[in-house]
């Protein structure tokens, strides 16, 4: 019916011009009733009077972006804004399709042109922004972000895009004001509740947060991202499970999310009745569903196969700065033998400091990944001629697993990221010991386990205070501490040490990190402890200092008391160059084997519990003797120092050797075959 309608002979009749208004006027209202074929329609013929009328292609343009066919709504943008230039929203549509078909530069330029032919047109700004945050190049965003704020106040997503680009900075306080700006202005936007609970959760204010993410599902109960961000905050919380199932949802919304199902992957080490082969196994389906179809495609790698010739390794992290994750790799990196090893990093860091300063001198080249997607990066890899690749993050924030799983080096190693490796094929090994993976789980692991003569290495932060004697002597009672993130402390751990208090008379605890300077965190872990019988009066909690503020802490604690399921890495580390030594279960899982590897390399296995019975029976015979703990605190650093995790040439070296007999099996692979022939 609507065909005949408004079908218009070769020549315009009189009355012509009152029915192409009746057409806009029927177009629009078609278009916006969602019966797009229709208005498509409409608009198809007025162009076919008037192939350069740019009204009627942009009009096109819009049905067409609705319609989610973002090619054939390119062509007629380009139409709209050839015929007229100063068309700001053409140029702006053109670039909101460019930017649905990933031409993300070309978007750029889109939305460039139309701030400049209408430097006023809000939406364009703040879709530079888009863009530019996307590339996280975040001082141009944010700028673009302010002017789109600026020129249009009442406008909810530059303000949302904002506080995801100031909370990626650090800048917290900021980002919270932006997302409740947002959330004044749309109360009912799921968007602006997400948006408003992530910066509360980086805050340190997890209850909140989670409390933000419910009602963000309310709103939208099919949002996959808010379920997801759910998941996060009940994970800083110490509810596993609950994290577990949040994740679990997102992904029934969104199974292509790759980083939901890291997320989830990554809680299952806080879950107590997780087992090696569940983390396996969930490693493994993240293989299948986001990183076997890189792997088909694979070419071979022209590097040149003489084993003993200088080698060129990339590492790959988030966290080239300070950071515990640093505190890993970073010895490692900083003592390479330049003679035969040529290092490239590259780095997702979005906030470098002095320590990435460090890295930069030593390094032979140093790569930015900000802004660089998966394939891209694999490619620049490639150019690079990189022999052996080594991921640093595992399955937390900021990996580069998608890379990984393209393989654009030979050979690539996952090592001091998570103890229970990747899942992917295309890992070669993972770098441990011992201690941390058992012979009859290794068959399970993806990558071939390589045991180094400790777990890692540790380099003691410039100016970290001298050790004092245990407290207690002075104080007559026992101070245990932790000083692990606040997600660590599981339901299970709260119990735990509520039965070493109650077993160890007028002893105290000090509970330190970020979030325990929020109530709800303390709440919880009052309640916890409470309902073990535990005085609040026993209980001490300290926030966020610097660091060696932090490490001066020491000087309050006897008795560093590990969590489970998951252990301390770096900060059962910084314990024991404090001189506090650490009382941990040996765990069921990798991830809950570090301390117990730190302490076995010292030779300090009778600290190593192997059910919590042994635990709370350790504490109490580990607190009765002070002249121990007194004799112990002052022989730990020297011991530390002596040790392969003190001595961090010499475990250098270590990698090194294993770095070089991977590459000798990866050239006896590529000799092989033609010996055979």
């Amino acid at each position: 019916m609507t065909r005949n309608r408004f079908r218009q002979p070769r020549k315009a009749k009189a009355g012509a011009g009152s029915k192409s208004v009746e057409a806009l006027r029927l177009a629009s209202e078609l278009t916006a009733s969602g019966r797009l074929d229709q208005a498509e329609e409409i608009y198809r013929q007025m162009v076919a009077l008037a192939p350069g009328d740019p009204v009627a292609n942009y009009n096109l343009g819009v049905v067409l972006l609705k319609a989610d066919r973002h090619a054939d709504a390119v062509k007629v943008n380009r139409r709209a804004w050839t015929a007229r230039p100063a068309m700001a929203v053409a140029h702006n549509h053109l670039g909101l399709s460019l930017s649905s078909l990933g031409r993300k530069a070309e978007a750029l330029d889109a939305f460039r042109n139309a701030v400049t032919a209408n430097p006023l047109l809000a939406v364009a700004h703040a879709n530079i922004g888009r863009i530019l945050l996307e590339a996280e190049n975040f001082v141009e965003a944010e700028s673009s972000f302010r002017s789109a704020i600026r020129l249009g106040p009442t406008a909810v997503a530059p303000r949302t895009n904002l506080s995801d680009l100031l909370r990626n900075c650090g800048r917290l306080a900021d980002a919270e004001g932006e997302a409740r700006a947002a959330t004044a202005l749309a109360p009912n936007s799921h968007i602006a509740w997400n948006v408003l609970a992530n910066a509360m959760r980086m805050l340190g204010r997890a209850a909140e947060a989670a409390a933000m993410f419910r009602r963000a599902l309310t709103i939208e109960p099919e949002s996959a991202m808010a379920h997801n961000n759910l998941g996060n905050a009940l994970r800083d919380l110490g509810d596993a499970k609950g994290a577990i199932e949040a994740y679990r949802a997102a992904l029934r919304l969104a199974p292509e999310s790759a980083n939901s199902h890291s997320s989830l992957i990554f809680t299952l080490d806080f879950d107590q009745d997780s087992t090696t082969e569940e983390q396996q196994a969930e490693r493994d389906q993240w293989w299948r569903n986001h990183g076997e179809r890189f792997a088909r495609n694979i070419l071979p790698h022209p590097n040149v196969a003489d084993p003993d010739r200088k080698l060129r390794i990339g590492y790959v992290s988030a966290h080239f700065n300070q950071s515990s994750s640093a505190s890993t790799f970073g010895p490692v990196i900083l003592g390479h033998d330049s003679a035969l090893f040529d290092v490239i990093c590259y780095s997702g860091t979005v906030t470098e400091d002095r320590i990435t300063g460090k890295f930069k001198n030593v390094v032979a080249r140093w790569r930015s990944t900000l802004g660089v997607d998966d394939d891209r990066l694999a490619r620049q890899i490639r150019e690079d001629g990189i022999d052996i690749l080594i991921d640093t993050v595992g399955h937390m924030a900021g990996h580069r697993l998608g890379t990984f799983a393209r393989k654009p080096a030979p050979v690539q190693v996952t090592a001091w990221g998570q103890a229970n490796g990747t899942g992917l094929r295309t890992i070669d090994y993972l770098l441990s010991d011992q201690v941390m993976i058992s012979e009859d789980e290794r068959p399970l692991f993806a990558e071939k386990i390589v045991d180094l003569p400790s777990l890692m290495t540790y380099a003691p932060s410039f100016g970290a205070p001298d050790v004092v004697s245990p407290p207690a002597i002075a104080r007559r009672h026992i101070t245990f501490g932790s000083f692990n993130r606040e997600g660590k402390v599981t339901p299970e751990t709260l119990a735990l040490w509520g039965t070493v208090l109650a077993a160890v008379p007028n002893s105290r605890l000090l509970l330190k990190y970020t979030g325990w300077a929020a109530e709800d965190h303390r709440a919880r872990a009052l309640a916890a402890l409470g309902a073990a019988g535990i005085d609040p009066e026993r209980i001490e909690f300290r926030g966020r200092t610097g660091h060696v503020a932090h490490l001066a802490a020491y000087a309050d604690v006897d008795i560093a008391l590990d969590p489970i399921p998951i252990s301390g890495g770096i900060t059962s580390l910084e314990a024991l160059w404090m001189g506090v030594p650490v009382i941990n279960i040996r765990g069921r899982t990798a991830a809950g084997r570090s301390a117990a590897s730190f302490m076995a390399t010292l030779g300090l296995g009778d600290w190593i519990a192997e059910s919590p019975d042994d635990y709370r029976r350790l504490a109490v015979a580990k607190s009765a003797d002070l002249q121990g703990l007194a004799d112990l605190r002052r022989r730990l650093r020297p011991m530390l120092l002596a040790s392969p995790i003190g001595d961090t040439l010499a475990y250098t070296r270590a990698v090194e050797t294993a770095y070089r007999a991977m590459w000798r099996r990866w050239c006896a692979s590529q000799i092989a075959p033609r010996a055979a022939e």
